[in-house]
């Protein structure tokens, strides 16, 4: 039977532990991630937590629904099964709980729902050698990184991360970024290695934010500035760390969306394609 849990209701021990063994497992549904993204979350368990399911809530004048939190990719449900997840039942248990809802399932879950909106999640597995991996590049990405400025990786810190954001926000609400710092330190908290990295002339160029969670190198944000998309940085970065991951068992999860450009970009590095569904209903 499916149980509804409030936050303080929830077992993290026990969370985290189905977590380990999921063959869902990700970066996202952590119980100290949620914490961060959505602080009021809650949860939806089946038996001694051996199958659950996130649940983003938020609280809006005393209305209740459920939301994709920010620097959140996929949600849904987790199990230790190993073999894909129907999550039919669990949709249609929200959809009695929830009048309004927008969420995202994860890869490994499936849906007959019709109303489900298919997403693209791009991932380059890095076992090759770095000479193969490029091989595999798109023919105007080789021609954009000839063009690209040159220059070494660099670490840059938090500060310099978040101002070039804010100074290239494209209309999007600053307060959205505030939650970085407050993820950067969760981060520090549960020993998840950081890659804060960037391109410089003269001024700084390019930033991306990316973490390691085990096997995957996760690019959580980017942001380049105007000098910088004249001069290509990001193409630049992404080369540089499939470079320095070459020849690893890790995978560059570069997330993705519905956004064709931002797909495209990364479709062009040799990236595969990998579907999960966001579930709504609005009003």
């Amino acid at each position: 039977m499916i149980r509804f849990l409030r936050n303080k209701e929830i077992d993290r021990q026990k969370w985290d532990a189905t977590l380990a063994c999921s063959n869902q497992s990700t970066l996202f549904a952590q119980s100290w991630y949620l914490d961060v993204v959505s602080p009021n979350w809650c949860a939806l368990v089946r038996g001694d937590y051996e199958e659950i399911f996130p649940l983003p809530v938020k609280n809006k004048l005393g209305f209740k629904y459920l939301v994709q939190p920010n620097f959140t990719q996929q949600l849904g449900l987790f199990s230790c099964k190993k073999k894909p997840l129907p999550a039919d039942e669990w949709i249609n248990f929200i959809k009695k709980k929830y009048r309004r809802f927008d969420f995202c399932l994860n890869t490994q879950n499936t849906i007959k729902i019709l109303e489900a909106e298919p997403l693209s999640n791009c991932e380059l597995p890095l076992q090759d050698s770095y000479e193969t991996l490029k091989s595999n590049y798109a023919t105007r990405v080789k021609r954009n990184l000839k063009k690209s400025y040159k220059a070494d990786l660099q670490q840059i810190t938090l500060e310099e991360f978040i101002k070039l954001k804010l100074q290239n926000r494209n209309g999007l609400p600053s307060k959205m970024y505030d939650i970085i710092p407050k993820l950067y330190a969760a981060f520090l908290k549960n020993g998840v290695q950081i890659l804060l990295v960037g391109l410089r002339k003269d001024e700084l160029l390019a930033g991306n934010l990316f973490v390691i969670f085990e096997n995957r190198l996760i690019g959580l944000s980017g942001v380049s500035s105007p000098v910088g998309r004249k001069h290509l940085a990001t193409f630049t970065i992404i080369d540089h760390l499939i470079k320095k991951y070459s020849s690893s068992d890790m995978v560059l999860d570069f997330k993705g969306g519905k956004m064709e450009g931002t797909k495209l970009f990364f479709l062009g590095f040799g990236a595969v394609e990998k579907t999960y569904f966001r579930v709504s209903r609005k009003f």
